[in-house]
């Protein structure tokens, strides 16, 4: 390989620069999926890691946008790389990463302004990544007047090269740090955690449930309708209970308990606005036995903000008056609340099964096995 010239180590270093960024930003991912805050770049309300992690904005459908910036800060080397072994013209690479930067600028600048205006907060680590990526364009712009064949042969194979190899290590590092996060004896985690807590009294009045008529398990679930980790476990809570021998001797309760001081004060930051509102709605659709249909339709959407919900419940409730709604729920709500702060909750979900506390997501295969423990013992 021949010796890097000024150009192309600059373009080492701020690719160095936007993976780190793009690798942070993917552990605050996972975090805020795990339940798990980013205290690191959580300094206020406004500059919050978490709410922006949580939005529906920081995936593209199942993607992380985060996985997205890894793939393209670990392709601008590879294709550095590439195109020296397989003799492309050193212009070629250049004016195609100027092309790629100038798509990734425009991303950028979409992604900033969505936050502003969508989430009202900004990322650390997402700011810093469309600040390389506007450095990038500037120093790499000069280079999109090139007059080079791009459709060559070697230009090909060295662009898909890079290209997958990118994907591949860009996927392994997001398994190895998932593994590392993640907890690797969820199992023995979970019935631990069991074991370890004490015995709380949980009322379940006014609460929608589904499942066993004479319940030998009764499991209540303090959630956001918007916590991406509530979503999470009541996926895997969904897809227990279409086991028949599970919902024979299981029932499910659902508490509000909304991320949102608008109208929860105790938890003093705004994670997730609009929340307040779906929580009313909520109960509004229970009393006409709507509510799991509304809940799974939120769960669902990849959208989770005030104006959203209220589409969602107009499928429902055809003349809707938001207004008497709010003030005819507001009371429950606030009983939900007022339970939940009670019983020392400050974090979704955080679910009592049998009385006993458990906090954040897990599998359907950990749940299972924690049911079957308790039936055993």
């Amino acid at each position: 390989m021949k010796k890097l010239d000024k150009k192309e180590k600059m373009l080492l270093v701020l690719s160095l620069l936007g993976f780190i960024f793009s690798t942070l930003l993917l552990i605050v991912d996972i975090n805020t999926k795990n339940n798990i805050s980013n205290s690191l770049c959580n300094i206020s309300e406004y500059i919050n890691c978490d709410r922006v992690a949580s939005s529906s904005y920081s995936h593209i459908g199942p993607i992380p946008i985060s996985l997205i910036g890894m793939i393209f800060y670990l392709f601008i080397p590879l294709y550095i790389i590439f195109s020296d072994h397989f003799n492309v013209t050193q212009k070629l690479p250049l004016k195609i990463l100027s092309i790629l930067s100038i798509i990734a600028t425009i991303f950028s600048v979409y992604l900033f302004t969505v936050s502003v205006t969508k989430i009202k907060a900004l990322c650390i680590f997402c700011t810093a990544t469309y600040i390389v990526n506007i450095i990038l364009l500037i120093y790499l712009l000069p280079n999109i007047r090139e007059t080079v064949k791009i459709f060559s042969k070697d230009n090909i194979i060295s662009f898909i090269s890079s290209g997958l190899t990118s994907v591949v290590i860009a996927l392994i590092g997001l398994f190895i740090i998932n593994g590392i996060l993640s907890n690797k004896e969820a199992q023995n985690e979970l019935i631990k955690e069991y074991q370890g807590s004490e015995v709380y009294q949980v009322n379940t009045i006014f609460s929608p449930y589904i499942g066993s008529s004479n319940p030998k398990i009764n499991i209540v679930i303090y959630s956001d309708l918007f916590c991406p980790a509530c979503n999470d476990l009541m996926n895997n809570i969904e897809r227990l209970m279409k086991d028949d021998k599970i919902s024979e001797v299981v029932r499910v309760y659902f508490k509000h308990y909304p991320i949102n001081k608008e109208c929860n004060p105790s938890v003093g930051y705004d994670l997730h606005p609009g929340s307040c509102t779906a929580s009313l709605l909520g109960f509004e659709l229970m009393k006409k036995g709507l509510f799991w249909e509304y809940e799974r339709e939120i769960r669902n959407s990849p959208a989770k903000d005030e104006s959203t919900v209220l589409e969602i419940a107009l499928n429902f409730i055809k003349d809707m008056n938001i207004k008497k709604i709010k003030e005819d729920n507001v009371k429950y709500l606030n009983t939900n609340i007022l339970e939940g702060k009670a019983l020392g909750i400050n974090a979704t979900p955080t679910w009592f099964i049998n009385g006993r506390k458990i906090i954040g997501s897990y599998s359907s295969e950990n749940i299972k096995q924690l049911i079957n423990y308790i039936l055993k013992n």
